[in-house]
């Protein structure tokens, strides 16, 4: 059973389903996990782009085979910028941001923020100066740049606050 990008956050009716063999969760909204646990047949769990605090509950789960390492971890650019692009969950979204190894598909997963908090921290504090040019460049402070500069009267430009 696919669901893979779908709105879903809740498992529990799922893993209650007979003859429920395999299910990717991936890239969806589940939180939580643990409804897959204690169930008697084998189950084989895809659910690339969760968070790793979400998978960690069912990592040693006897009857749980997982097929943890999600795309964009992997070393194949084109297969995780392709993952990246269908991406909108935020959090998931800044992670890449903050951790994938591949210059490339982290500026994409900054390209693809729009939590303004998110995009002000990474703005703020990322260690890589193109993710936080990138997150700049984001940030909707660009649209209050007209009324800012009416307001006060000062010659204020986009590239003031890169």
């Amino acid at each position: 059973m696919s669901l893979v990008y779908c709105d879903i956050k809740d498992i529990s009716v799922l893993a209650k389903l007979p003859n429920l063999q395999e299910i990717d969760l991936s890239y969806t909204a589940v939180t939580d996990l643990s409804p897959l646990l204690g169930r008697k047949e084998p189950l084989t769990l895809r659910c690339d782009g969760l968070p790793e605090s979400v998978v960690a509950k069912v990592r040693g789960d006897k009857l749980i085979m997982g097929l943890f390492k999600p795309v964009w971890m992997r070393d194949n650019k084109e297969k995780a910028l392709k993952a990246v692009e269908k991406l909108t969950y935020q959090q998931m979204l800044a992670q890449i941001a903050n951790n994938d190894p591949i210059a490339d598909v982290y500026i994409a997963a900054v390209k693809r923020l729009t939590d303004q908090s998110i995009l002000a921290d990474n703005a703020k504090n990322d260690n890589a100066c193109d993710v936080r040019r990138e997150a700049v460049e984001n940030l909707q402070i660009k649209l209050y740049l007209p009324i800012l500069r009416k307001a006060t009267g000062l010659a204020m430009s986009a590239e003031r606050w890169s």
